[in-house]
């Protein structure tokens, strides 16, 4: 189950990394396509400003609906939660 759950979270971070190129493509002049907006300040490891990577996913679906990469991150995210439930057993 540990393969299943380390290739979902390849999946969602392959998907991650080209809707964000493909979005700084399209959106050049908006927030969401800076990187920084979404390395913002930490206390304790929680973020206090910026934005979260799902608020990526959010505008990407938004605009450009599924396709590919939309797909291959909702994959990575299913098998992630197959595999945190199927280790509980």
């Amino acid at each position: 189950m540990q393969t299943l759950g380390v290739t979902g979270f390849v999946l969602v971070l392959a998907g991650w990394f080209a809707m964000f190129w493909r979005v700084r493509r399209d959106f050049p002049n908006r927030s969401v396509s800076e990187y920084g907006t979404y390395t913002g300040p930490r206390v304790s490891g929680v973020k206090i400003m910026g934005r979260s990577g799902w608020s990526l996913v959010i505008f990407y679906w938004k605009h450009y609906g599924l396709d590919v990469w939309s797909s291959v991150t909702a994959l990575g995210v299913i098998l992630i939660v197959i595999a945190a439930f199927a280790g509980r057993s």
